[in-house]
This record gives C-alpha cells, structure tokens and sequence, in this order.
C-alpha cells in the first residue's frame, strides 16, 4: 500500500514537472490572447463576452478570478489549465480506484501524466483542460449516482456535470455517451432498469435544468455556427484517434488494448452486475463516451456546417485511458504488461521531445516588440484580421500608434466595400504597418489596396508577420 502511494507521488510529480516546463517560452497565440482578453473584464461583461463567441462562460470567469492572484503573463495565465490538468489525473486516479484496482490507477495516472495530448493542453490558456476535468469527475458521478442513488451523489453529478456543460459545447457528446450507456444498460439488464432509468433521468433532468439559463445564448451560438465556422472538414476519425494517442505509433498500441478491455468487459457484464462489480460497466460507460465524443461530431460534420476538430475531443482523453489501463491489467502475462507499459513510455517519447522542442504558437511577442521599436509616432497599424487585435494588444506598450483593423470574410465584408474603405482611411498616412495573420483572401484584398506604397520593412516572426509600407515620396527610415 505504501509503495503504491510512492509511486502515486511520483507519477503526480512527474505530470507536474512536464506540464511546467517551457511553460511561458512561446508567444500567446490568438485564441489564448482572446482569452485574456474577455477575462480581464468584470464578470458581467465576461458573460456578455462569451455569449458573443463560441464557447461558455465558466473558463473565462475562472481566468478571470485566476488573473487577480497571479497577473496575466504567459507563465500565469497559463498555469490555471496546468492546475486544471493535474486535478484531472487525480480525478482520473479516484475513478479508476473506485470502479476498477489500484494497478489499474497507477498505470491510468502514468499514461495521463506522459500523455502528449493533455500536456499539450496543460500549457494553453484555454479551456480544454477544465473540459478534461469535469468530464472525468461527470463520468464518475454518474456512475455513482446509478449505483447508490444518494442526494450528494446527485447533488456531486449535477454540480460537475453542469459545470462541463457551462465550459465547452462538446460536453453535450459526452451527456450523449452516457445517456447511449444507460440506454443499452436499460435493454440488457432487467433487475436494475426500474431503478437506473430514474435515477439516470433524474440525473439528466436536473443538469439540464442547471444549464437551463445559458440556452438562449447557446442557441445564438449554435446559429452562429451553422452559419459560418472556421473549422475545415478535412478532419478524419483517424486524426482523432491520433490526438488521442499521441502519435500514430502509440495509436496502433492503444487502441487494440482498449478493444482488449471493452471485449472483456463485454463478457463479464452479466457476472459482474450478478456480484454486484461495476468494472464491466465502468468500461462500457467509457467506451460509450469515447464513441459519441469522437463519432457524433464527425457524422453532424458530414451534414451540417464543420464542428468536429480533434482538439475538441480532448473530453474523452481520460476516459480513453482508463480503457487502456483496464486493458493492460487484464492481460495475463506479468512480463508483457510491464513490456507494454515500458513500450509506450518510450514511443511516447518522440513526441513529447517534438512538442518541447518545436514551436506551436504564432510569436505575436517578437512581432510586436519588432513594431514598436521600429514605428514612428502617428504610423497607422492595418490588421488584415479583425482578430489579430488581441493578441497584438497583449503584447503593446506605445499608445502613440494608430490602429485600423479590416473586417474579415465572417463579417460579411465585400471587395468593393473594403476598397472604398481602404482609400479613405489610409489617405492621411504615409507610413503604414500591415499585420498579417491567418492569410485570406482578405489578406490579399488589403494588400492591393496599398497601391502607390512601397514595402520598407517586412519583419517576419513565426506565424505573423509585419510589413511596412511607406507611400512613393516620403522620406524613408530603416529601423
């Protein structure tokens, strides 16, 4: 018992160490700087804030409160998901000790803590590690909740659950794999159902009821989406599978132990429940999440607007490796378990040394401190992104300095209307900065329209850009 603790410890200990390091060496890209953004106002305004993007609010106002203790440099901001991340192995620890063993827990806490996916995300101001967090704490209560049906099993469900819900969209494939569980559960059990299809129902009502006030602006962003989305339909089932693993080498190991555990627990469904053993059912609710998170998103792709993103489904990262854990256990042999396990530590190596040592995030720092060394007082600054503000104001200090940012193609802007808007507000300015992020047609209408300026400076960082153009004439100053 002892032992295991140890090595509980230091597998903690090990997940927090990969999680800090490099923690604030890469610029904040757009969306962590739009996070910032929204946080730093009053929580009423944060509300309003998230109501207009993609994504509820509960993130935001975490960050929010998170900023007024530790401040908000890249290392700050993003040690709240690092605290999330850690919290959501402990969480993936307590389920699997509870509905599985302890061996189960501790290869569990290892693949979680080594796992590239979640320390990816572990080191972004964003809310995939919260997503992560109450999606594992979700599944555990609800298991709870069918099997002891208590108040403060209820109470502990729909508080996490609600909580899911208010932070990302996809938690509603997550409600979807486990209402799919309850369903089969339903059909193939006949002692339980009366007693499961309340409670569970119970369990559903009472967090929908929870999420009840954020509906209306759920549906907005719902329209908004259907409308237009950024997200490409390129993605496939096997780029998810991918995310989840790691890599596609660690992909090809993972899966086939999960499909060991499910198979299994197939089996020894009806014996387990006879005994009273909710291991069985443990993997199946996991298999269960892990089929709508990823497959439901795909399919909706196929017939509405794109929403499914591998990143996304990051929801069902945990649950996944509970399988995968199971699966290890159950394999008979003692010296293949343990060549396994040291199997994927080293396979996850070569991309944990890729993530640490290439960078991921456009360098908005280097951009910006280039700009403002450079720029004279008065120079106009175009974004050829409305969203290229953010993380350009993160980083600004002079207020010396005009701003013009164009709308982009979401905003309904037309050629001819950018033109038009173009030639009267570049007029009064001889030097002009363009900022160039996420290139677009756009991009190259706002370009044109720099006619009679001649390109002085072009300041290259990764991922962004900027150039100065200075009109044919005026005197010229390199920086």
């Amino acid at each position: 018992m002892v032992a295991r603790h140890k090595w509980l410890l230091l597998i903690l200990l090990l997940a927090a160490s990969l999680r800090v390091c490099h923690l604030g060496v890469e610029s904040v890209w757009l969306d962590e700087a739009a996070s910032v953004e929204i946080a730093r106002d009053p929580p009423v305004d944060v509300v309003r804030d998230a109501a207009q993007d993609v994504h509820p609010p509960l993130y935001y106002l975490a960050l929010h409160v998170w900023m007024r203790m530790m401040g908000d440099s890249e290392r700050a901001v993003r040690s709240l998901s690092v605290l999330f991340s850690l919290l959501a192995v402990a969480a993936l620890v307590a389920f699997a000790a509870r509905w599985f063993d302890r061996q189960t827990a501790l290869v569990a806490a290892l693949l979680a803590a080594i796992s590239p996916l979640q320390i990816a995300f572990a080191q972004e101001a964003r809310m995939y590690a919260l997503l992560t967090l109450t999606a594992m704490l979700s599944t555990d209560a609800f298991l709870c909740v069918l099997r002891d049906g208590t108040r403060r099993a209820m109470a502990g469900y729909v508080v996490v659950t609600a909580a899911m819900l208010y932070t990302h969209a996809y938690a509603g494939f997550v409600l979807a794999g486990q209402g799919l569980w309850l369903a089969c559960a339903l059909v193939a059990s006949t002692n339980n159902r009366p007693r499961w299809w309340r409670r569970g129902l119970l369990a559903f009502g009472l967090a929908a009821l929870a999420f009840l006030p954020w509906v209306p602006s759920f549906l907005s962003q719902l329209y908004g989406v259907e409308r237009a989305f950024w997200i490409p339909p390129q993605a496939t089932l096997a780029a998810a599978v991918e995310a989840q693993a790691g890599s596609s080498s660690l992909a090809w190991l993972l899966a086939p132990l999960a499909v060991i555990a499910v198979g299994m627990s197939l089996v020894r469904t009806r014996r387990d429940a006879r005994e009273g053993n909710w291991s069985a059912a443990a993997v199946t609710l996991c298999a269960a999440i892990v089929t709508c998170v990823i497959g439901l998103p795909f399919m909706l792709s196929r017939v509405s607007s794109p929403i499914f993103l591998p990143k996304y489904t990051i929801a069902a990262s945990l649950v996944f490796l509970a399988i995968v854990a199971r699966g290890l256990v159950l394999l008979p042999s003692r010296l293949l378990r343990g060549g396994l396990i040291l199997g994927l530590v080293v396979l996850t190596l070569v991309p944990l040394h890729a993530y640490f040592t290439t960078r991921h995030k456009d360098d908005w720092r280097d951009v910006v401190s280039s700009v403002e060394r450079a720029a004279e007082p008065g120079d106009l600054i175009v974004f050829s992104q409305a969203f290229g503000l953010a993380p350009f104001h993160y980083y600004a200090r002079r207020t010396d300095l005009v701003e013009l940012p164009f709308l982009d193609r979401s905003e309904g802007l037309t050629a001819r209307s950018l033109n038009a808007a173009a030639g009267v507000a570049l007029a009064p300015f001889d030097r002009v900065w363009l900022v160039l992020s996420d290139p677009d047609a756009t991009t190259d209408a706002v370009i044109r329209n720099l006619r009679g300026y001649g390109q002085a400076v072009d300041d290259v960082g990764g991922g962004v850009e900027a150039r100065l153009f200075m009109r044919e004439g005026a005197p010229r100053r390199r920086p």
